[in-house]
């Protein structure tokens, strides 16, 4: 059986070629995305992403060329099928062909050969792949024996409403100082670090209920010395003496997991990079494309070094370098990048949801910094930094130039006082707003409209409660004249300053309503700016366009940000009414960023929606922070209570995923869960 959709490659210099291969499976009834190229370059990247599924390959006489394209797709994937396409097909061209490693040889004379030999590919392709894949599963066999085995040395705990009702003798060995002791009956909670118990009871209760989907977290547990001990917590369903229970097994998370082989590439003081293997990853990070959000360079100090110094003595002043090394590697998200950048300054590669996000980090991370005691020299010390922040620029940044913004940011903010943060603005309040800037990006966004160059890009909704509703964010990509992408944050700015937004705006809709006919049970989340909010046309045309494409208007979503309406009520604009016939329309409606402007409440009173997004700087830290958990805890509460729906944005773990359930949230979204991709390319 094929694939819904397949991507399929067409190396031709005609691209006739291609028109003729996709309207032939179109017609078919296959529905194709092609990559149509005059070299094979293109091809290969593609292949090399693992994103197609057949190639077809003009050939005009079986040159030594064209077999060395061949061996070029077959050493990226062995199996991938390759038809070659030429004028004459016969006994002669099609041994000749099959001699240079292609799979089979069509005309553009017989379209329904054609379409028979593309499904026959096909098929023995997917059936390829399937195999390789059983093959792999049955190569791994050995392994996932070693490490049951592994497991059963492992302290193991079996639990019922949260009290244990059987724990291993590992276990017994590692919670209680007495080994006669079975801990039969003791609530978990007791055992577990106070600061962190609501993210292993979120975790419990959603297993208990079949809805968590993550089955590991991180916690301290409090061991038999009533010692807090870092260690990763694999939940899983469990029966015992025919009840249905939970398991948990316990592994402790080695302070630094270090091979012996990388150790050269580690400060040999703090045990995390160092400045050139730290400059080294960070600038193939850039290289890399930034599938959403932004990308941030962090540049932190030590406040009152030179004091410190005298204080504790200068043999002693390591330990502290050690400590905020240690509160640096506890408060990072997975995928960031950080090292002791010299002396006593650290730095730290991000990639966030917006700036506020990385903002909001760090002011967690001084936070916790506060908390995180030293013990120095007989004494106890509470370090301090200050933070430089600079946002990488896509189109024009390089890594020196990325570090040296942050510094300079760093530098900047340490003339105020210690213990402060800053985001340079020099590029955003120069570059990026000057007229020249301006013009050449209104330019390209046009071009692009007219040539209509552009994707949808989702990123899903999760369910925290079990529902099945099929729920994804959508926003715009661009793509440049080389079909590169270009991201929203480089040129919305733009397009919102020079009455574009509304255009790009228009297209989201459109493409997100098409792909809405091909998945009918899907609600897309449609983000608009301020001039859509404003533009009384809108819903009008969505009718008009909607009533041609036999889809429902409740498969959008309408979202605002919280910032916008609020702006615009102060500009004398008020979107209640323009909310309410929205409504009246059955379209859904949604209020994103929520929580970050003081008066944030007052919108639930005064606004009919559907959905509540909390805001990601809410979200930060959200494990360890009570007054965070306070606060959403009352936001879903309150929303509950006015049958609101709310999202969590920017969820990135586990931890976090399970404090949530236990607050009342009912879905999340973020690269824990799921990663975003290109629904729908630009025909």
């Amino acid at each position: 059986m094929l694939p819904e959709r397949i991507t399929i490659a067409i190396i031709s210099p005609f691209e006739d070629d291609s028109v003729h291969i996709n309207s032939t499976l179109r017609n078919a009834g296959i529905t194709v995305h092609s990559i149509w190229s005059k070299n094979e370059e293109d091809c290969l990247d593609a292949l090399r992403d693992n994103k197609l599924h057949l190639i077809f390959l003009r050939t005009k006489n079986f040159s030594a060329a064209d077999e060395k394209i061949v061996d070029e797709i077959k050493a990226i994937q062995k199996y991938i099928p390759v038809i070659m396409i030429h004028e004459e097909v016969n006994q002669k061209t099609l041994t000749i062909c099959l001699q240079m490693g292609a799979h089979d040889l069509v005309s553009m004379e017989y379209p329904d050969r054609l379409t028979i030999l593309t499904c026959r590919e096909l098929g023995s392709y997917l059936k390829a792949r399937e195999l390789l894949e059983l093959r792999k599963s049955i190569g791994n066999y050995e392994e996932q024996l070693q490490v049951l085995k592994s497991e059963s040395t492992l302290p193991a705990i079996v639990l019922m409403d949260g009290i244990i009702v059987d724990a291993n003798k590992p276990a017994i060995s590692l919670l209680s100082p007495d080994p006669h002791n079975d801990l039969h009956s003791s609530p978990i909670l007791d055992y577990v670090n106070p600061a962190e118990q609501v993210i292993l009871r979120g975790a419990l209760k959603a297993a208990r209920q079949g809805n968590f989907k993550q089955d590991q977290i991180a916690i301290k547990i409090l061991n038999a010395e009533k010692e807090p001990v870092r260690m990763t917590c694999l939940i899983e369903p469990y029966n015992f003496d025919d009840e249905d229970c939970i398991r948990m097994c316990l592994k402790e998370i080695p302070v630094a997991q270090i091979v012996s082989g990388d150790s050269i590439q580690l400060d040999p003081l703090t045990k995390i990079y160092h400045r050139k293997q730290f400059l080294n990853i960070a600038q193939e990070t850039l290289k890399e494309p930034l599938d959403t959000g932004i990308r941030a360079m962090l540049y932190l100090k030590i406040d009152d070094f030179k004091s410190l110094q005298e204080r504790v003595g200068i043999l002693h002043v390591d330990v502290a370098l050690e400590c905020f090394a240690k509160a640096i590697k506890e408060t990072v998200s997975k995928g960031d990048i950080y090292a002791r950048f010299g002396g006593n300054t650290f730095s730290i590669l991000t990639q966030k949801g917006s700036e506020a996000d990385v903002l909001s980090w760090a002011k967690h991370f001084q936070n916790h910094l506060k908390e995180h005691k030293c013990e120095i020299n007989g004494k106890t010390i509470a370090l301090s930094c200050s933070i430089g922040i600079a946002v990488w620029q896509q189109e024009s940044d390089n890594i020196s130039d990325l570090i040296q913004r942050a510094k300079d940011a760093s530098v900047e903010v340490r003339k105020t006082g210690l213990g402060k943060i800053k985001i340079d603005k020099h590029y955003e309040q120069t570059v990026m707003k000057s007229k020249a800037f301006d013009l050449e990006w209104v330019s390209r966004i046009k071009q692009a409209l007219l040539q209509n160059r552009f994707q949808l890009f989702q990123f899903p909704i999760s369910s925290l409660r079990m529902t099945s509703k099929n729920m994804i964010d959508v926003y715009i990509r661009m793509l440049d004249e080389e079909q590169n992408v270009i991201l929203p944050n480089v040129f919305m700015p733009t397009a919102e300053r020079n009455n574009l937004s509304k255009s790009l705006d228009r297209w989201v809709v459109g493409a997100s309503i098409k792909y809405c006919q091909q998945y009918p049970d899907a609600k897309l989340f449609v983000r608009l700016s301020r001039q859509s909010l404003q533009d009384e046309e809108l819903l009008p045309w969505a009718k008009s366009i909607i009533s041609k494409h036999n889809i429902q208007n409740d498969n959008l979503v309408f979202e605002a940000v919280e910032k916008d309406i609020f702006d615009l009520e102060k500009s004398g604009v008020s979107l209640q009414k323009r909310f309410k016939e929205f409504r009246r329309e059955g379209f859904g409606l949604a209020i994103e960023h929520f929580g970050k402007h003081p008066s944030h409440i007052t919108l639930l009173d005064e606004y009919e929606i559907d959905y509540l997004k909390i805001d990601s700087t809410l979200i930060q830290g959200l494990t360890e922070n009570r007054d965070r958990q306070k606060i959403v805890k009352a936001l879903c509460k309150m929303a509950n209570k006015k049958q609101i729906a709310t999202i969590a944005e920017h969820v990135e773990t586990a931890d976090t995923m399970a404090v949530l359930y236990q607050l009342g949230a009912d879905y999340m979204q973020g690269k824990f869960t799921l990663e975003p991709e290109v629904v729908l390319e630009s025909d």
